[in-house]
C-alpha cells in the first residue's frame, strides 16, 4: 500500500528532492522512507503537510482519494474519481 504522502507528491508533480528541500530532510532519507527502509515520523508528516499546502489529516488517508484532496475553507474535500 502506497503512503498518501507519495500519492499526493506524485499528483502534484513534485519530486522527492523537492520534498526533501522543503521539509529539511536529506534526500537520501526521504527516499528511504518512500521505499520503506525508514519509518515516517509525525514530524515528517507535519512538514510534508506544510510543504504540500494540505491539512495534516489528508496525509493519513489510506484510500486512493488522498492524492486528489484539497483544502477548502478549513475542510478537507476530495475531487470526484472522474477528475483523476
Amino acid at each position: 500500500m502506497v503512503d498518501p504522502i507519495w500519492r499526493v507528491l506524485e499528483h502534484q508533480g513534485r519530486s522527492l528532492k523537492w520534498l526533501a528541500e522543503r521539509t529539511g530532510y536529506a534526500h537520501q532519507y526521504v527516499r528511504k522512507m518512500k521505499i520503506g527502509l525508514a519509518p515516517i515520523s509525525l514530524e515528517f508528516r507535519e512538514r510534508c503537510a506544510a510543504a504540500l499546502d494540505l491539512p495534516l489529516d489528508v496525509l493519513f488517508f489510506s484510500s486512493d482519494c488522498a492524492a486528489t484532496a484539497t483544502h477548502s475553507a478549513g475542510k478537507c474535500t476530495t475531487a470526484p474519481q472522474s477528475a483523476l
